[in-house]
């Protein structure tokens, strides 16, 4: 009895520390909004209550009760909704670096989902919690319980960015080393398996702690090292163009810093949490954080034309309004510097394509306006606009028309600027939920404008640049990121705020933003500048630059997406190939003893034989050949020949009763029971 409660309570001990040390180094790694106290209470709960019963004859009551719980919740709708959320949190981390696809099932926003994480989770929690306690309390290999718990602590290191907390991580592995190393005395004797737990605990705890010393956590890969060797690997235009980074503008760093956007791969937009980097100023204000700017469209990318883009123009100092300092830090060095606008600070000569981070800063800081209230700023003799006027023949042959119609009655720049702002604003809803162009088409803002539905900013500021340009404006479609700021409050620019926008020359007064993106709710025309124009109309006072609104759940069923099947099947066959591997080595282990080994050796690998073969019959092996089984195990005797035939006899004859049963009963033999 005294024996039985100490495996109840080391089964206990060990299913919780794998359980929530598993659950939880997924909820860090992904930074998911769920409580690690409600996960630790979740798989607690649950480690005692299947250790006991397990202990007691209540085997059936844990997953009884679970299986009853899981369907109501099921049935209701709750825990679906949980698990498609989390299907979502992880294909959308992973779909940002390998592009295969987004799984999302419902008409949850983002936000919604993040909120109903924690239910899936726990029951995963406990899931893992039951398989341990069982395979401890019945002395079974504890595969049950640590497959489903490798399975998520393999999520997080499917790519670069998802490291888990150090202490839970240490946590899981501690659990998961300890049950290895005793699963194999306590099947044969439990209270021994009790008494070699207790002496390895500690030394193993240490040894897993110097291990996590000498390798500490910001050497883990998925930091420092992985960010840096990516960043390099992105100043290659030929191998940022193969991952398809710049497709997704703002979606990372690297992204907003290349100096192309292939349009063809703009699909479903990530709201990434992802620190970017650190901005404080001395002003309040809306802040567009500008990092590159590309003049050439030809239907199915942006790029830069090559041609010398001259000064970046601002109004003249004494025409702006005092803004203060803009101080920003980065975690790591970009390729670019994000240039705030109205930057009196720098020399803007030779950095209209952007400022270059040539000295690898990781702190920089400007002198910045936040907005000009004169007319009659910088003239712009000698520039040259050819390059931002110039467009594709195939894209003017409609783009021309649908501008001219658009700018229809207006006879200034802004006026004309303005209309087509509010065209392009009005044509389709904010989503970021928006598919890909579809194959068959060869232009991307033709179709946005035309056919989707849908989009967000890299559609509605590709759309405005092509159109500013058809009516010969010049205009640059500009990447970075906006932000609201307050002064001497430090702001984190994540990875959600980049943003895409329209830039256009306005005579006399310099470089515009034109904001073209619709927010989620109609708003009234706002203008994105200060000032005046060269017709004496008045620019609003301060600029309006929004940062992407929020998720708006869709009016009509999304179309339906292939990233799901895509998942389905990859699971489908990691498990398959998991299950036959397994069974491969074991099956070449135990061929190996049966050939190479000596007669004792002979004897426990046709006893093991015999062992499954009787347990999948329901019976009991021969009494006898049990004692011959610990003969050749604890003692010096060797196992004669004539002693082996006869297990090999019983086990060809187990085998021929069992050629007899169905193919469902042959197979759980070949894939399940043979991981015993």
């Amino acid at each position: 009895m005294k024996n039985k409660l100490y495996t109840c309570l080391w089964a206990a001990f060990l299913s919780f520390l794998v359980s929530f040390g598993a659950v939880s180094c997924l909820v860090t790694a992904f930074n998911m909004d769920v409580s690690l106290w409600l996960m630790a209470l979740w798989c607690g709960l649950g480690a005692l209550m299947c250790s006991v019963c397990y202990s007691l004859p209540l085997g059936l009551l844990p997953i009884s009760t679970m299986a009853l719980i899981c369907g109501f919740l099921w049935q209701q709708g709750t825990l679906r909704i949980s698990w498609e959320s989390l299907l979502y949190r992880l294909s959308r981390q992973y779909n940002r670096a390998y592009e295969w696809g987004i799984i999302k099932l419902n008409y949850l926003t983002a936000d919604d989902m993040e909120l109903r994480l924690w239910l899936i989770l726990g029951v995963l929690g406990v899931l893992i919690a039951m398989g341990i306690s069982w395979s401890v309390c019945h002395r079974k290999t504890t595969v049950l319980g640590l497959v489903p718990a490798g399975i998520l602590l393999a999520a997080c290191f499917v790519v670069t960015d998802t490291v888990p907390h150090v202490f839970l991580l240490y946590l899981t592995f501690f659990g998961i080393l300890l049950l290895m190393m005793t699963g194999r005395v306590r099947r044969q004797d439990p209270a021994q398996g009790n008494r070699l737990s207790a002496v390895l605990a500690i030394p193993l705890a240490v040894a897993l702690l110097l291990l996590f010393v000498a390798i500490p956590h910001n050497r883990y890969t998925g930091t420092e090292l992985p960010r840096k060797a990516v960043d390099a690997m992105l100043q290659n235009e030929k191998i940022a163009a193969l991952f398809g980074k710049a497709a997704e503008v703002g979606t990372t760093g690297s992204s907003v810093d290349s100096s192309s956007v292939n349009l063809k791969n703009v699909g479903v937009r990530l709201e990434s949490q992802a620190e970017i980097l650190q901005l404080l100023t001395d002003y309040s204000d809306h802040v567009y954080l500008r990092g590159r700017a590309l003049d050439t469209y030809d239907g199915a990318a942006w790029s830069d034309s090559g041609t010398d883009p001259g000064e970046l123009y601002w109004p003249s100092e004494s025409r702006l309004t005092p803004g203060g300092e803009a101080m920003i830090s980065t975690r790591y060095a970009h390729r670019m510097l994000y240039l705030p606008y109205y930057v009196q600070s720098l020399d803007t000569s030779k950095v209209a394509r952007g400022v270059e981070n040539e000295k690898k800063l990781t702190q920089y800081s400007f002198q910045c306006a936040v907005g000009a209230a004169q007319e009659n700023g910088q003239t712009g003799e000698g520039y040259d606009f050819s390059a931002h006027i110039h467009l594709a023949d195939s894209v003017k042959k409609w783009a021309q028309p649908l501008a001219k119609e658009i700018t229809k009655g207006q006879t200034t720049i802004y006026g004309k600027a303005q209309a087509i702002a509010n065209y392009v604003r009005s044509s389709a809803k904010y989503s970021t939920n928006t598919y890909k162009m579809p194959t068959g088409s060869s232009d991307f803002v033709k179709w946005f404008l035309e056919d989707s539905d849908t989009g967000y900013c890299v559609h509605y500021a590709s759309a405005a640049t092509v159109l500013l340009q058809a009516v010969g404006i010049p205009a640059r479609y500009v990447t970075g990121y906006a932000v609201q700021v307050r002064a001497s409050y430090p702001v984190t620019v994540r990875a959600k705020d980049a943003h895409a926008w329209a830039e256009y020359w306005l005579p006399e007064y310099g470089w515009v933003v034109l904001e073209a993106t619709a927010a989620e709710e109609a708003d009234e025309e706002t203008a994105p500048t200060s000032g005046s124009t060269e017709n004496g109309e008045t620019l609003p006072t301060e600029q309006d630059m929004p940062t992407e609104p929020e998720t708006q759940k869709p009016t009509e069923t999304p179309k339906q997406n292939s990233a799901s099947y895509v998942w389905l099947v990859l699971v489908l066959a990691g498990v398959v190939g998991l299950a036959l591997t397994w069974r491969g080595v074991r099956l070449h282990i135990r061929r190996k003893h049966l050939a190479d080994g000596n007669t004792n050796q002979r004897t426990l690998a046709w006893w093991q034989e015999l062992v499954l073969l009787s347990r999948l019959l329901g019976q009991l092996p021969d009494k006898r050949l049990y004692e011959l089984a610990e003969k050749a195990k604890f003692s010096p005797h060797v196992i004669r020949e004539e002693e082996l035939w006869e297990l090999k006899n019983e086990a060809v004859r187990l085998r021929n009763q069992l050629k007899k049963k169905s193919v469902f009963h042959q197979l759980y033999y070949c894939l399940i029971l043979v991981i015993y």
